[in-house]
Order: C-alpha cells, then sequence, then structure tokens
C-alpha cells in the first residue's frame, strides 16, 4: 500500500473528470482539511453554562483552511442550533 501514489491517482483521476488541479482541487482538499482539524476542536462550559472552545488554535486553523477568520468561525461552533 503506497499512499502517495494512491494519492496521485485521485488526483490525476479529478482531473480526468474535469476538476482543475490549481484551483478545484486545491480549494477541496482545504475544506478536507479545514473539516477534519474541526476534530482537533474541543470544548468546555463557562459559569453561564455556555459552551467555549477550549483549543482555539485548533479552531483558529480549522476556520483559517476553510476559508474564513476565526472571529467568524468560533460562535458558529459554540452555538447550538436546529432547524427543519
Amino acid at each position: 500500500m503506497d499512499d502517495a501514489s494512491d494519492f496521485e491517482d485521485v488526483k490525476d483521476a479529478l482531473e480526468c473528470v474535469g476538476i482543475d488541479p490549481e484551483t478545484q482541487q486545491s480549494r477541496m482538499w482545504a475544506i478536507l482539511a479545514g473539516l477534519l482539524h474541526l476534530g482537533n476542536v474541543t470544548f468546555t462550559e463557562n459559569a453561564k453554562g455556555e459552551a467555549v472552545i477550549e483549543t482555539a488554535d485548533a479552531a483558529a486553523l480549522a476556520a483559517e483552511m476553510l476559508g474564513e477568520g476565526p472571529l467568524a468561525v468560533a460562535p458558529l461552533l459554540a452555538h447550538a442550533s436546529c432547524t427543519y
């Protein structure tokens, strides 16, 4: 099993179906990395019972990879909402 070779195969296949490596693939990999980095974000509870991001550096890195600023992403991560 050769991960580097497999990754090259995936990139070649994406290019073959018209996904440009310079723009679309780069953005796709950045979004994927951002989503994976969100898994490193941990939360704690403040005195008011609200969720607070405990790992600001992980949240900031995820936000950067997703193309957002950390101040834009932090409230979204710490606020629960349901829509139907």
